[in-house]
Formats: C-alpha cells, structure tokens, sequence
C-alpha cells in the first residue's frame, strides 16, 4: 500500500502531487482552522477513493509535531507500507517537522516531494540521512538523561556514563555540536537532537 504524509493548508498543491503519485491512504498534518478543514474537505470530494485522515496539530512545536508524525510512520511502516512525503503547504514549524520525520527514517522513505508554488512543477527533494552510528546515538541519549542536571553538562559527565573511549565522546560530541543537536554553550540536546532520539 502506499501512503502518502502531507502537510495542509488551503488544498491548492497537494492535489497534483496525489495525481502524480496516487497514494491509496492520506494522512494530512493540519490544525483546525476553518481554512484546513474546507481544504480537507474538498481532498476528501476530489478524491472519494482514497483513505484519507487527519494528524491533528494543536500547537506549532517542532518536537511536538515530528513526535506525532514519527507514531504514525512506524504504524504505516510496522505494517510493510510505502512512504512518500509531500511539504508543499503550511507553516514552517509543520514542513520541517514533517522532513525531520521523513530524514529520521530516509531509509524507509520512497521520497519528499515539494510542489512549486510559481509554476506548478513537482519536484523530489534529497533525502538526507541522519547519522548516528559510531557512539552518537549514545552520546545524546545520555545527554537526554542527564537534561534535568543545571548548569553545563560536561564531557567528563557524558564520559563517565559512556561504553566508548573518553577520545570518542569528545569527537562525538565535537560532530554533534557542529551538525546542530548539542548546544554548544550547556552541551544540552536542541530540538533536533531530541528529534533524533524518535526513531
């Protein structure tokens, strides 16, 4: 089966990237503004065969968001489904919400599609890969554990929990720092590197 995640906002792109793809089941990520819900309506007469539902977002918190999406990928993928993306309408904090979530399993995914708002053209965006291996998976979730300590959390805290050698914290946390997942002043996790912790 194939399943299409989308962002929604007032129905105008996403109908040419189901064309295009024509996915057997729709999950659109959307608040209740009457905008999206007349959007989603009319999906829902423009395509009367198609399995359609909602991922209701209530606030516009990044984390929040991808977490939502992240459940629903691995029921979609638990049961053997192809995924396709598609981030061609609504605010920011939903599209990049729906990437991260898309990047978090760019194994599984089939591919993000984006609609251009100037000329209509379907385009499919890089699926970039985030990596973790190497100790830096551990590295975060023991900086996720040690999140409540105030103040810097210090390599020799993240060393002394740690299974890898003292150099490859460093490095790992040097890496994670440098890509964005560790703030570089408290050594604590940023949004996305809660993020990575979803899969």
């Amino acid at each position: 089966m194939k399943v299409l995640i989308s962002t929604l906002w007032d129905g105008t792109r996403v109908p040419f990237v189901i064309n295009k793809i024509n996915p057997d089941k729709i999950y659109f990520i959307m608040d209740e503004h009457p905008q999206r819900t007349e959007a989603y309506k009319q999906i829902e007469m423009g395509f009367p065969h198609k399995k359609i539902n909602k991922i209701n977002i209530e606030d516009y918190d990044i984390y929040e968001i991808t977490k939502k999406i992240t459940e629903v990928m691995k029921i979609e993928l638990d049961k053997g489904h192809e995924l396709l993306i598609c981030v061609s309408e609504a605010m920011k904090q939903m599209s990049f919400a729906l990437t991260y979530a898309a990047y978090l399993h760019a194994d599984q995914i089939e591919g993000i599609y984006n609609v251009m708002h100037e000329t209509g053209e379907i385009i499919k965006l890089p699926l970039l890969n985030i990596d973790l291996k190497n100790g830096k998976k551990e590295v975060l979730q023991i900086i996720n554990s040690l999140s409540s300590k105030e103040g810097l959390i210090k390599g020799a805290d993240i060393s002394s929990k740690a299974k890898l050698k003292k150099t490859a914290v460093y490095e790992n946390l040097k890496e994670l720092i440098r890509v964005g997942f560790i703030d570089k002043e408290t050594n604590k996790l940023t949004v996305f590197g809660k993020i990575c912790l979803l899969r």
